[in-house]
């Protein structure tokens, strides 16, 4: 039977409903506008903020540009004319990172950032924010002649951030009376190029008057190699290379073998419960075994085969009803005549009486005539219920 709610509940229910309604309505009006999930300047992103379309028009003009996901401090030293887009950095560079960046530029490359974050990349460089009354996109103009002003009489971006560093090795590109956006910096074999926003390179700022020109003209000629950092927007390697380069792979075969161990020792614990099998100390085999170790540790092989001897002789002498102390040659003279016995069975008898006089006689050979006067027992037919009864 279903739980009927009082007219009070019911209020209540309403009322929360429409409060929950109102506090939505209300995020969504004072939300922040929606950012790139793939940061600013990402190659990756379409949108106004990305740079995919730059990225794709390079290709198109015949740069080599590759996108790098692996911290700075891994750069290999650059060819000449070498260039490094770090621009639009979502995080701050490490101090290993400008350290390598710096090293990069030193080393012949080209250092292309943005903002104030990529203006720490410089020595003695430093920004402050721009003026809170002027938001949005400016046209700035060049401040002197230079390569980077070639066919870019003016340019567009966003001076969120302005240039305020004045060393003399800190060339000023372009600007106006109130804000310098573009510095050219010479570090060692290669130099720095700053802007104060990276809105030149985006798929929204690509278009605008003089972009694109100031663009190529940091970049160089066609055919050059131009490095991506995407590091810098939070992107990585795959999980795969991530854990190539940590102890975790370790970890994880650790973690497997202890696993491997866990479930033999379940099943173990879990497998049928058996008594351990104890051998009778009734059973012939028991007897066997004690007088062979006693031979071995004795060292009594002689004696092992004048066992054998003197218990066939016994054997054949009972059957021959024969005294037990007759020589040899009478008893298989006997056999011969009275068995049917052939020349093997005098053989045999010497080379065991010979053998049983021999302290070097060794446990093979010992063996080899045991065997043999088994045999001839079977083939005589002297023990067990083959041989006939003495009469």
């Amino acid at each position: 039977m279903g739980t009927v709610l009082e007219r009070g509940d019911w209020k209540i229910l309403i009322i929360a409903g429409v409060l929950l309604i109102a506090l939505l309505g209300a995020t969504l009006l004072v939300s922040p506008p929606p950012q790139d999930p793939l940061g600013l300047a990402c190659s990756r992103s379409p949108s106004s903020t990305g740079a995919k379309a730059t990225y794709l028009l390079l290709h198109d003009l015949g740069y080599d540009v590759i996108r790098w996901q692996r911290p700075e401090v891994e750069l290999a030293t650059p060819a000449a004319g070498t260039v490094l887009v770090a621009a639009g950095p979502m995080m701050s560079f490490s101090r290993g990172a400008r350290q390598a960046l710096r090293k990069f530029a030193g080393e012949g490359g080209t250092v292309l950032t943005s903002g104030p974050e990529g203006a720490l990349l410089i020595p003695d460089g430093g920004t402050e924010p721009g003026d809170p009354r002027e938001v949005g996109w400016r046209t700035f103009r060049p401040l002197l002649p230079s390569p980077l002003a070639r066919e870019a009489p003016e340019v567009v971006l966003d001076p969120g951030t302005v240039w305020t560093a004045e060393r003399g090795e800190h060339l000023a590109l372009f600007g106006d009376d109130k804000a310098t956006v573009v510095v050219s910096h010479r570090q060692g074999r290669g130099r720095f190029i700053w802007w104060a926003s990276a809105t030149p390179l985006t798929n929204a700022g690509l278009t605008q008057k003089g972009n694109l020109a100031l663009l190529l003209n940091a970049l160089g000629p066609a055919g050059t190699t131009v490095i991506w950092d995407e590091y810098s927007h939070g992107h990585r390697g795959s999980l795969l290379g991530y854990m190539k380069k940590t102890p975790l792979r370790w970890a994880m075969v650790q973690a497997v073998l202890l696993a491997v161990a866990v479930c033999l020792t379940f099943a173990r614990r879990s497998g049928p419960v058996r008594p351990l099998f104890a051998e009778s100390r009734l059973s012939p085999l028991e007897f066997v075994d004690t007088l062979g170790d006693l031979y071995r540790r004795a060292g009594g092989t002689p004696a092992a085969v004048e066992v054998a001897l003197q218990r066939f002789r016994f054997l054949l002498a009972r059957r021959l009803t024969l005294p037990a102390a007759v020589a040899l040659e009478r008893l298989y003279g006997a056999a011969r005549q009275r068995l049917g016995a052939d020349d093997g069975l005098i053989r045999v008898l010497t080379a065991a009486e010979s053998a049983m006089k021999d302290p070097g006689l060794d446990d093979a050979r010992a063996l080899r005539l045991v065997q043999a006067l088994h045999d001839q027992t079977r083939s005589l037919r002297l023990s067990g219920r083959l041989a006939p009864e003495a009469r």
